[in-house]
């Protein structure tokens, strides 16, 4: 009778264990499918990471590239201005919307007058060349 008892616990703890082999199969197949699919998110994450950055230095360039427009379009509409050396505040109205704030147009104005500046030294120097001739 004690062998009867001895096989049956055997028995049963060989399901068990065959149990718990099966369940242990089963979570670690699904642990490995929840790594490989987070690997994959994280891809993902990362790829587009990349794409915004792209896209937002490409809107930058853009916005960049228009800010220029605007400035080179406002210094053509008031080129008498500039040429006459007028500062920047006295024509820029803020009661008109400009498109551009005056410290972004600033910079450009500034260069506007340094280039006319320029040429005339440029245009008197040679005035003064060719009178000595």
């Amino acid at each position: 009778m004690l062998n009867d008892i001895s096989s049956l616990l055997f028995s049963i703890a060989s399901v068990s264990a065959s149990f718990v082999a099966i369940l242990g199969g089963f979570i670690v197949s699904k642990l490995i499918a929840i790594n490989s699919e987070r690997e994959s998110c994280n891809s993902y994450l990362e790829q587009l990471k990349y794409e915004k950055m792209f896209y937002l230095e490409k809107k930058n360039t853009a916005r960049r590239a228009l800010q220029e427009e605007d400035a080179l379009s406002f210094i053509y509409q008031h080129l008498d201005d500039a040429a006459a050396g007028v500062a920047l505040d006295e024509i820029y109205e803020e009661d008109i919307p400009q498109v551009l704030q005056y410290e972004e147009l600033l910079p450009y104005w500034n260069e506007a007058q340094c280039a006319k500046e320029l040429f005339d030294k440029r245009l008197e120097e040679k005035t003064v060349n060719l009178m000595n001739i």
